[in-house]
């Protein structure tokens, strides 16, 4: 009985050290936005329309918070261990509302919802967000669809399809998402661009008479 007794501390001792040297599992990274912390530089706007903002729709497979990669043709899989903190037409919604109003004719950018007026309504959908591994460095394709309509007569001003790419500086999750902010930021630009010259084409005829535009 004695010698068990002095052996037992030192046997729990060894179980413990062992304990400790065993790999710990890694927690799973927060969930992560698409807001990269970076203020969007904004100007006056030139003119006085009210631009209503449709809720961001996405396309099926993309309105999910996965964080999705593809490593062949038509097949996305999701990280295991990363995701956004909310689908990322939900994330979009607040940069839209701040990127339409820069230096057009686009003075107020408002979310559809009962009571809220204005001249003209936009409609976006999520077209695709997804990290691609067919380059190397593999980048994040981000692609959405615009369409601009009069707010009175429902009657469609102008259609745009936005696909923007950014190089991810990493091959992994985290790297996809730094890649995703810098696609966010060029495509709500070109979005910005496409409203406000739309708009500024209805301001300059009034509503009447202009011709829908299309762009590839």
């Amino acid at each position: 009985m004695t010698g068990w007794r002095r052996t037992l501390p030192v046997a729990l001792a060894w179980l413990a050290g062992c304990a400790a040297r065993q790999p710990q599992p890694q927690r799973p990274p927060p969930p992560r936005t698409l807001d990269d912390g970076q203020p969007a530089p904004r100007r006056p706007a030139t003119g006085r329309l009210t631009l209503i903002v449709a809720a961001v729709q996405a396309e099926a497979g993309f309105d999910s918070a996965r964080l999705l990669y593809q490593r062949e043709p038509h097949r996305l899989e999701p990280y295991a261990y990363s995701a956004w903190v909310d689908t990322p037409a939900r994330l979009l919604m607040p940069r839209l509302l701040q990127a339409l109003v820069d230096g057009g004719p686009i003075a107020a950018a408002l979310p559809a919802r009962a009571g809220a007026a204005g001249d003209l309504r936009v409609d976006v959908t999520l077209v695709r967000l997804q990290q691609g591994f067919d380059t190397t460095p593999s980048h994040t394709r981000l692609t959405l669809r615009a369409v601009l309509q009069d707010e009175a007569t429902r009657r469609v001003i102008a259609v745009r399809e936005i696909d923007e790419s950014a190089p991810a500086p990493t091959e992994d999750a985290a790297g996809g998402v730094q890649a995703a902010h810098a696609a966010v930021r060029a495509a709500l630009r070109s979005l910005s661009a496409f409203a406000n010259a739309a708009a500024s084409v209805r301001q300059q005829t009034d509503g009447g008479g202009a011709a829908t535009q299309t762009a590839p």
